[in-house]
């Protein structure tokens, strides 16, 4: 893209950029403005809790506010008496809301026409810009981006939770193309975005098949269909299957109880509900506590272990396959060491398959906090096909789950990419990577065009005293006329 190659030096109201598409400047928000045009809203006693109302006129709050996205589903409202007493704080359709906390991203949207009048909330902004110098719907964008995120951030020190005030965001410096440039911005940026949005739609389905899969695949292996071949090879049938209950087939154990009083000897690494995943362990935090060598005989995990959550997500277990280690368990798990000629990885994709159709719910017990106590889990019954059968179901579920956590965690990595790529295309839009610069088309056109230094230094000119009145409140609009530049 071509840039200016000798920008004039304009007044102290903006500033030509190399580092700019031809015709564009550097200004301060506050320049873009109309006189009064950046307020928050009320602080403290003006409006409290106990204002708000079941209906009446709306308030704008940072809740509201998404990532270029205005939300609607959260509503709150006060009387239009204590409205008519904060009307200084009336925000309208096609202002910019900001938020003045800046803890993430940017949260930053234009107000759309809403059923009733509304004010903005002290933890929101409103910004009006002149349109005929800046479209709204561009400023959002670029107030959106991380390079602005970034510039506030680093002029706030010391806050537990970061806020930035007007007089930053008067001070903010923004980027401004000629006005029909804005537009055709927008129409790039609106495409992609259409695009994008597409695509995360796409990637929200798969990962919504992929949860039926998952399950399909579970449901299959422990009803034996997944190996209604094998049977008619090894002259199988269902029939041969059996049922019996935990307490029937294996040895359990509940685990240690902790407790920091009480307990002695050594700090030894355990086990807790965290630690146990779906047919998986997360071993990256384990914690201590004392154990002395005979409790770590009693509480030891060995390979073939299925390790079963008696708490949080009751039922959720993983077979130990990581060999031989110093870890116990809490008390909060069970310790199942099956019997001969059952194998724990089998009784691992039953609970699986009845946590997930809801069976299992009948074996837990509390109103509240459920639980999977050891006499309940003992109770539990699942059907046994034999041996052969139980290690060609696992090794063939295996074989499919493992191939569709690998799909998930495509998707996911391209979700996580699509994250970013919205903020990548309001960065490539506004270093003017998309569409050709105004100045250029209007060279090639043999036309005039809106330029942004003739715009702002005719309003300069026609308001001198506009930027130190509109922080007063005082000045009336005025209205800029559009100046033209020949190239």
């Amino acid at each position: 893209m071509k840039r200016a190659s000798n920008a004039p030096l304009v007044d102290t109201l903006q500033e030509a950029d190399p580092d700019l598409p031809e015709g564009w400047i550097r200004t301060r928000l506050e320049r873009v403005l109309i006189p009064g045009g950046l307020f928050d809203g009320p602080f403290g006693s003006n409006l409290k809790t106990s204002d708000y109302t079941e209906s009446g006129v709306r308030v704008i709050r940072l809740e509201n506010v998404g990532h270029l996205r205005f939300i609607e589903e959260k509503r709150t409202f006060i009387s239009k008496q204590k409205y008519e007493s904060l009307k200084r704080h009336q925000v309208r359709e096609g202002d910019i809301i900001f938020g003045s906390f800046i803890d993430g991203d940017t949260r930053v949207c234009i107000l759309p026409l809403l059923d009733s009048a509304a004010i903005a909330k002290a933890d929101c902004f409103c910004i009006r810009t002149r349109p005929d110098v800046a479209a709204p719907l561009f400023l959002a964008s670029f107030l959106a981006t991380t390079e602005v995120r970034n510039a506030l951030v680093e002029q706030i020190h010391g806050a537990t939770r970061p806020r930035i005030n007007t007089r930053q965001l008067r001070q903010l410096d923004v980027v401004l193309p000629p006005r029909g440039e804005q537009q055709r911005i927008l129409a790039k940026i609106e495409t992609l975005f259409n695009e994008l949005r597409t695509c995360r739609g796409y990637a929200s389905n798969a990962t919504k098949l992929l949860t039926t899969l998952h399950r399909s695949i579970i449901a299959a292996a422990c009803s034996g269909r997944l190996t209604e071949d094998w049977r008619i090879t090894n002259h199988a049938d269902l029939e041969g299957w059996t049922r019996t209950s935990v307490g029937e087939a294996a040895n359990m154990r509940l685990g240690k109880m902790l407790d920091q009083v009480k307990n002695v000897g050594a700090p030894t690494a355990y086990l807790r509900n965290v630690n146990v995943r779906w047919f998986s362990f997360e071993l990256s935090d384990l914690l201590r506590m004392r154990a002395t060598k005979e409790d770590k005989r009693e509480f030891s995990i060995e390979d073939g272990d299925l390790l079963v959550c008696e708490g949080g997500e009751p039922g959720r277990c993983a077979v130990w396959n990581l060999g031989t280690s110093d870890l116990i368990f809490q008390k909060a798990i069970h310790r199942i060491r099956l019997k001969e000629n059952i194998s724990p990885h089998w009784l691992a994709l039953n609970l699986r398959n009845d946590a997930g159709s809801g069976s299992l719910d009948e074996y837990f017990t509390g109103s509240g906090i459920k639980h999977l106590t050891g006499r309940s889990l003992a109770a539990y019954t699942f059907s046994v096909p034999s041996m052969a059968e139980q290690e060609e179901i696992v090794r063939r579920a295996t074989q499919l789950l493992a191939l569709a956590h690998k799909i998930e965690r495509g998707v996911a990595d391209a979700t996580k990419r699509m994250r970013g790529l919205t903020q990548s295309i309001l960065s490539r839009a506004f270093r003017g990577d998309f569409v050709e610069p105004e100045a250029a088309l209007a060279r090639q056109e043999r036309r005039d065009y809106d330029s942004p230094t003739v715009l702002l230094q005719q309003i300069a000119k026609e308001t001198p005293n506009t930027l130190r009145s509109a922080r007063s409140g005082k000045v009336k609009n005025s209205r800029a006329s559009k100046g033209k530049e020949r190239r």
